[in-house]
């Protein structure tokens, strides 16, 4: 049976990189969590939503501690947060296996929503860091 994989997004971009990635690997991204709230933008809601599996559960939340019960209730193995804000450890330790970030940039430099800048920056160094 594959890992099942709950993954915290709000970028369509980034859940269907995760996806591919799961398939490619033998694993199921099983839920996708995502914010839904006065400050989204509607399009990247939309290309959120449009990204995922037919049989992936979505959950549109307005706050990440919203989906505790039903994170719990999923069995998920990891918890995948690509394109997110941060993820409580209430919620992160729900997984099977906890929960680790993907930061598109070399931390602590770089860190905040915009981990890209550095490319546009000139950094001569560029890289991604994984972290629990």
């Amino acid at each position: 049976m594959a890992k099942r994989l709950a993954v915290f997004s709000v970028l369509g971009r980034s859940v269907a990189l995760m996806n591919d990635w799961a398939e490619s690997a033998g694993l199921e991204v099983a839920v996708l969590v995502t914010l839904h709230g006065p400050t989204s933008n509607p399009h990247q809601h939309s290309s959120t939503i449009a990204s995922v599996r037919r049989h992936t559960t979505v959950m549109v939340v307005p706050d990440v501690t919203a989906c505790q019960a039903a994170l719990c209730a999923s069995g998920v193995d990891l918890g995948l947060v690509v394109a997110f804000n941060r993820v409580p450890d209430c919620v992160a330790s729900i997984p099977r296996h906890g929960t680790v970030n993907i930061h598109p940039a070399l931390l602590p430099a770089y860190r905040g929503p915009n981990g890209y800048r550095a490319l546009y920056e000139g950094e001569q160094r560029l890289g991604a860091t994984l972290h629990r």
